[in-house]
């Protein structure tokens, strides 16, 4: 294939007159710095601070999962790991019944798997609706 413009050697020369790059600078003068942005107005009406309501799901979304490992860590402990390390169900049987009640009581076990479970479903859900909905607006999607 054929270049249609070639290559050209050309030799060094000097500069005809350093006074013009003297008188430019390489960095442009300094601007005072722009104002303070503030946040969009959704936030500010939701009153959620300087945080947008991302910055609120995704921390719903992390942190309510700390609350089911949780749960989930004392559940293999107190069933799986106790019966291994007593060789017995029948020996673990104390410590079963022992740490039982703490993570299967009425009110523990609806708060540390119903309900980060159901907030952790409902930020991702509420996630990916913002993140849709903020696509099609960035990209201009077919509204009906």
């Amino acid at each position: 294939m054929a270049d249609p413009t070639p290559l050209q050697e050309l030799e060094p020369s000097p500069i005809d007159s350093p006074s013009d790059v003297e008188k430019a600078s390489y960095f442009p003068p300094s601007s005072p710095p722009p104002p303070h942005i503030l946040p969009h107005a959704s936030t500010a009406s939701l009153g959620l601070g300087k945080h947008g309501a991302v910055f609120y799901l995704r921390n719903i979304q992390r942190y309510s999962s700390y609350a089911f490992t949780l749960f989930l860590s004392l559940h293999v402990a107190n069933t799986a790991l106790l019966p291994l390390a007593t060789r017995s169900v029948s020996a673990a049987e104390p410590y079963l019944l022992l740490t039982r009640p703490y993570y299967q009581s009425l009110a523990l076990e609806p708060l540390l798997v119903a309900a980060p479970l159901a907030l952790h479903v409902a930020a991702g859900v509420a996630l990916r609706l913002h993140r849709r909905a903020r696509l099609a607006q960035r990209y201009g999607a077919d509204t009906p």
